[in-house]
């Protein structure tokens, strides 16, 4: 509050306010609840598309909170390349090197969950899986 003061000489009272009886009657609790609901089930949806988009010898995380899953690819699979491939069909996967200082985990990818599933990003993760599963028949 102090910075506060410092930076702003005013601030508009009734936002405040506002804002201040929505966190003391606990409607930030009830929105935390429900956001954590949905990305519950978004999570375990995109779980099940991948498991079955995906070849088989995936593994995929099981996050206990959050939006985003880990999946495990064959080792032959290339995250980096597939990532490539997947961009010119308009799909974004974040592959595992990403992730490393060292270049690691070039078999893995990070997939947002954090939005609504409709029919396209169905399609996605089936096109996803096809991709994958090319890739992995010319590296076999």
């Amino acid at each position: 509050m102090r910075l506060k003061q410092t930076t702003t000489l005013a601030n508009a009272g009734l936002p405040s306010y506002a804002l201040a009886a929505y966190l003391r009657e606990g409607g930030y609790e009830r929105y935390l609840r429900k956001a954590r609901g949905i990305y519950r089930q978004q999570v375990n949806h995109m779980r099940e598309l991948l498991a079955h988009a995906l070849p088989e010898g995936i593994a995929l995380s099981k996050p206990q909170g959050g939006f985003v899953l880990w999946c495990e690819l064959p080792p032959q699979i290339d995250a980096v390349q597939l990532s490539r491939s997947a961009q010119r069909s308009g799909i974004s996967i974040a592959p595992g090197p990403l992730f490393s200082p060292r270049g690691e985990f070039s078999n893995f990818m990070r997939i947002n969950c954090g939005y609504r599933i409709d029919a396209k990003i169905e399609n996605a993760v089936m096109t996803l899986g096809k991709l994958a599963k090319d890739f992995l028949r010319r590296r076999g």
